[in-house]
């Protein structure tokens, strides 16, 4: 959801991942580490909550927030729709991507 640069329509596992996850993990000094602070479920849908526990390479800490509502089919899930702070990630990308580091 949203409009910063991970924001999209993924249709299937791997371009999520490659779009997201992959783009991150360049980014953040041991990856992507996320913690799952709640879930909730009914019928066939589940919220679940996380965090970020990452770095940036610029040593600054990458605390982001997610919500995730998930709906599954048959034990799979097929479709999610991902909140987070968006600014955030942005600030991340932009000051820490090659050839996209703003100068002070």
């Amino acid at each position: 959801m949203g409009t910063h640069p991970l924001a999209g329509t993924y249709h299937d596992r791997d371009t999520f991942i490659h779009g997201t996850f992959w783009r991150l993990n360049k980014v953040l000094k041991d990856g992507v580490r996320l913690r799952v602070t709640n879930i909730i479920t009914a019928d066939d849908t589940a919220v679940v909550e996380l965090e970020a526990l990452s770095v940036a390479l610029n040593e600054v800490p990458f605390r982001n927030r997610y919500c995730w509502i998930c709906r599954f089919d048959q034990g799979k899930i097929v479709e999610v729709r991902a909140y987070l702070d968006s600014a955030l990630v942005q600030r991340l990308l932009d000051e820490n991507e090659p050839g996209e580091r703003k100068s002070p």
